[in-house]
């Protein structure tokens, strides 16, 4: 929490605590709930890796730098699926972030959790929420590999975005539309969510 936010909550227990009412005073409506970090993953924050990312780790640095680094490359993906960076899903203060929300949904769950970070298209059952959908890849030239997990309905290392249409009937529908260098669209997956 930061000391300067304007948000009347000012502890994790009172940030929780309203998102917990947010939640519950829906009365029958669909809930979305949006932020950065998402609740799973199959991208490098959810500790999945391309064997080039083992092999040339220096692209993280730079795309350019194809130096082959076998074994010593493998340091850096290694740590990151360990927990050493906090904005990864194996570190504990992020394992904790997402048992906190998930105790919030525990009653009430939400339709879907919406997240970016990682940069690739994500289409996940739960945890917590009935879905997780994460879009992280708007820009074209700055996108992860992404891992089909138990959890998968859909997943892309390409470019793209998500739109969600709630139809005047109540019923939900998710597009993962996909951009190409032009800057054209087509369509990749559609699902209804309720």
């Amino acid at each position: 929490l930061h000391p300067m936010s304007s948000c009347p909550a000012d502890s994790e227990e009172e940030v929780l605590g309203a998102l917990r009412d947010a939640v519950r005073g829906a009365a029958g409506r669909h809930v979305f709930v949006a932020g950065h970090h998402p609740l799973a993953s199959g991208g490098p924050h959810g500790g999945y890796f391309r064997l080039a990312d083992h092999l040339f780790p220096l692209r993280e640095l730079r795309k350019w730098l194809w130096l082959p680094l076998p074994i010593v490359g493998s340091a850096y993906p290694l740590a990151r699926q360990n927990g050493i960076s906090e904005q990864d899903l194996s570190s504990r203060a992020y394992r904790h972030m997402r048992d906190s929300l998930e105790s919030v949904f525990r009653d009430t769950p939400p339709l879907a959790f919406l997240a970016g970070h990682d940069h690739g298209l994500q289409v996940l059952a739960g945890p917590g929420v009935r879905y997780v959908l994460v879009s992280g890849s708007g820009s074209y030239d700055h996108n992860n590999a992404v891992r089909k997990l138990d959890r998968t309905r859909y997943a892309s290392d390409r470019p793209g975005f998500m739109r969600v249409d709630v139809l005047t009937d109540g019923r939900v529908h998710l597009g993962v539309l996909l951009v190409d260098a032009e800057g054209r669209t087509t369509e990749a997956f559609a699902m209804w969510l309720d």
